[in-house]
């Protein structure tokens, strides 16, 4: 993204993403797209991006996929995500799939730690547990 003044931010992003439709997966598949992207700095360190994409390849193409989240100082943010697609096959019964995905990201400096640390931290918990004999009922 490149900033434009103060309060605005500008780019583009490409994505892909796995789909998996129903308890049964009919409509399984990978999308790929584009997202122009735009972000609005509401104060010195809160912002809101809002990026809506278009599906160009794969399942269900043409189709929409959107992103909108409010990020706090580079350190945490919420996410919404929205999916739209048609199904491979005509569906009588639904001509789109929709699905919406709400939760939280970890930004730069704590998602690094949690990232790389997390992991690293418990495979050092796995050494020292399986060392003591106790992961194979030894």
């Amino acid at each position: 993204m490149v900033n434009h003044g103060t309060r605005h931010a500008f780019g583009v992003a490409a994505f892909s993403q796995a789909i998996l439709w129903g308890s049964d997966q009919t409509g399984q598949g990978v999308a790929v797209g584009v997202r122009p992207r735009v972000r609005f700095w509401t104060g010195q360190t809160t912002s809101i991006d809002i990026a809506p994409g278009i599906v160009v390849a794969g399942s269900g193409a043409p189709g929409f996929s959107g992103h909108a989240g409010l990020s706090f100082a580079d350190y945490a943010g919420l996410t919404l995500h929205v999916v739209a697609l048609r199904p491979e096959q005509f569906d009588v019964d639904r001509s789109m799939r929709v699905a919406v995905f709400a939760g939280g990201r970890l930004a730069s400096a704590p998602g690094t730690i949690v990232g790389v640390g997390g992991p690293a931290a418990l495979g050092v918990a796995l050494l020292i547990v399986c060392g003591s004999g106790s992961c194979f009922g030894n």
